[in-house]
């Protein structure tokens, strides 16, 4: 019996060592930023001004090449594809991993339109999502479903001309108002911050404990509403 409690006693030691070392609401990030930013540009589409209001249209434009923005961790999907893993991502086991990114628009400026189109391997059309909400657009780019084996096939092939294999997405937003409501918001932000995240195990994604989670922040997007 008192062999029992001693090793009862040093399993409830290790278990609150383990608690005390890692924190389970912490993800594991990793040190390089996605480089996404510098390929989005904004620009006018329209300006007027009539008896003391203004009409401002413009377009949010992204052309991102994201094989070219994820080659540096393309080591990292080989590694993967030899075990036969599968990219479960943060919504857990067996679902697939995507890019998780905000765009957030300026309370004032009315969000008209939203498109996205994907000429890539790796992120087929029919899985992109979007969703507005309170001048917040958030949008889900999920990988083609496949184990990583047949996620960095697709990465190669989009690497062979990264220029016509990219996933464009387009916002076209307007401003009404007075020209002194104007000259306030012209000076906003659009911003822009997300992630691609996933769970190297099953088993991990299973569990939902974002301690195993693997976190890829993508750069953050801070550009003003009209265009310079």
């Amino acid at each position: 019996m008192k062999r029992f409690k001693n090793l009862t006693a040093i399993l409830l030691a290790f278990v609150m060592v383990f608690l005390v070392g890692f924190s389970f609401d912490k993800k594991s990030y990793a040190k390089e930023e996605l480089k996404i930013a510098q390929y989005i540009t904004n620009k006018k589409l329209e300006m007027k001004e009539e008896n003391g209001k203004v009409f401002y249209k413009g377009i949010f434009e992204g052309k991102i090449p994201l094989a070219k923005v994820i080659e540096s961790y393309s080591n990292l999907m080989v590694m993967a594809k030899d075990k036969n893993g599968y990219p479960h991502g943060k919504d857990g086991k067996n679902q697939i991993a995507y890019i998780d990114y905000n765009l957030k628009f300026p309370n004032g400026i009315k969000v008209d339109k939203i498109t996205t189109v994907s000429n890539s391997n790796m992120i087929p059309q029919s899985t992109i999502t979007k969703e507005l909400k309170n001048n917040n657009i958030n949008f889900k780019f999920r990988l083609t479903d496949q184990n990583w084996k047949g996620v960095y096939e697709a990465f190669l092939e989009d690497m062979k001309d990264v220029s016509k294999h990219t996933v464009d997405v387009t916002v076209e937003y307007s401003f009404e108002g007075t020209k002194a409501d104007f000259e306030k918001i012209k000076y906003e932000k659009i911003k822009g911050q997300g992630d691609f995240s996933f769970y190297p195990y099953g088993w991990a994604a299973a569990s939902k404990m974002e301690v195993f989670l693997q976190v890829y922040k993508i750069d953050s997007l801070n550009i003003n509403i009209c265009e310079n």
